[in-house]
């Protein structure tokens, strides 16, 4: 019951009335009620009381008692029933006692108490928010500047791989010409060889037809058949005088020499 406004008293009689149940011995009960506990000291208890004195709800109207029952819950620190004085004072166009200037005062200091700490909170909140931005754009400069620094890391890597890269091609490409060069240089070799061997294999043939030649004829060698061995002496050319007028290159043996070429 302490716990009922105006308002609620006002639901409280439509209820009541809509369901035919005597509205009067209710709210009088109501009222003995809310005034037992206003006497003890109850500040909601007060208000309630003064609110059904001031509209005549389960007692008789009286607003001299309904003004005398919210100040006493204001003094007890009821907002309702500050708010409630200031509102018949203001009804009766007449200055305000001094009860209600206190109470007037009070509520205007806490009033500005209100504002102020909503103000304070206000910029806690803001001081928080702007700490948490703060906070934010450390943790993302901290990571641009972490990812900068990763980027500058793969930038030497890659280059670092470019140069190597750039060496391994060159030290391919001169390989490639050291083994172009040795195998140019084998070739010439090869070629050198085969011919110093063409010219082994023409001399050596050309002694050995010179040999075949004195066997078969009796021509002497036009040449010595080695350092070390003279020429043999011209033989009798009177029983050949016609094989020595003859020219050599013109025999069928001519082929195999190197001098009829």
């Amino acid at each position: 019951m302490s716990a009922l406004s105006a308002f609620g008293l006002r639901l409280l009689i439509l209820f009541v009335m809509s369901y035919d149940v005597l509205a009067d011995d209710i709210l009088s009960q109501l009222f003995k009620t809310e005034s037992e506990l206003a006497e003890q000291g109850n500040a909601a208890a007060m208000y309630i009381v003064g609110t059904m004195y001031e509209e005549g709800t389960g007692v008789d109207q009286n607003e001299e008692l309904a003004v005398s029952w919210f100040r006493k819950a204001a003094a007890l620190g009821n907002r309702e029933a500050e708010a409630k004085l200031l509102s018949v004072s203001m009804k009766r166009g007449a200055p305000p006692s001094k009860a209600d200037i206190n109470n007037k005062a009070t509520m205007y200091e806490r009033a500005r108490a209100n504002e102020l700490e909503l103000k304070l909170a206000r910029e806690r909140q803001a001081a928080e928010k702007a700490r948490q931005e703060a906070e934010q754009l450390k943790a993302e400069t901290t990571r641009a500047r972490l990812l900068e620094e990763q980027h500058a890391r793969e930038r030497v890597e890659a280059e670092r791989a470019k140069e190597a890269s750039e060496k391994a091609r060159r030290l391919m490409d001169k390989s490639t010409l050291l083994e172009e060069q040795q195998k140019r240089e084998k070739a010439e070799a090869d070629k050198a060889h085969a011919e110093a061997e063409k010219a082994r294999l023409e001399s050596e043939n050309a002694r050995l037809l010179g040999e075949r030649l004195i066997q078969e004829r009796g021509v002497p060698a036009p040449f010595p058949l080695s350092p070390n061995e003279p020429a043999d002496p011209p033989a009798d050319t009177t029983a050949n005088s016609t094989e020595f007028k003859a020219n050599p290159c013109d025999t069928p043996s001519a082929r195999f020499m190197s001098t009829c070429r």
